[in-house]
């Protein structure tokens, strides 16, 4: 008998914090929270004798955080609404801190100056709609325990 023990993945075990406030849900029934870097942290360039040269890209450094939603989220108000100081804010912005943490797989992402990169489409119809809201973290920090 093996010694390892399964692991066990729970959405309900991932904090979101943004600008200060939870956002705790309920999430969109697949892809509930999504992050996704921009590019690769490394790339390489072979140069005209064939030798090969890594170049470290800034692109693997920032990325995209989409919440998706079910519509009635009390946390769609608050995330709109720190949406709108980030424009309104005499043009400067009021970009916030930004935390995700999943508790079962001992992860922290987290970056000081995200924003709300695009609001989310309105659809109705039959049944509550996922609202998906990007948010762009910069500079991202990732922390395993």
């Amino acid at each position: 008998m093996s010694d390892e023990q399964v692991k066990t993945f729970n959405i309900h075990q991932v904090k979101v914090s943004f600008a200060g406030f939870e956002v705790n849900g309920p999430w969109a029934e697949d892809d509930g929270i999504q992050f996704e870097f921009d590019g690769e942290s490394w790339n390489e360039v072979v140069g005209m004798k064939g030798g090969v040269v890594r170049g470290h890209d800034q692109g693997g450094r920032h990325g995209n955080l989409t919440l998706s939603l079910l519509q009635g989220s009390p946390a769609l108000k608050l995330l709109n609404a720190q949406h709108e100081l980030d424009t309104d804010v005499n043009g400067s912005g009021a970009p916030a801190a930004c935390i995700v943490r999943s508790v079962s797989e001992g992860l922290t992402v987290s970056a000081g100056q995200a924003y709300i990169k695009q609001r989310p489409n309105w659809t109705g119809g039959k049944g509550a709609k996922a609202r998906d809201v990007v948010i762009r973290m910069p500079f991202v920090r990732i922390v395993f325990d």
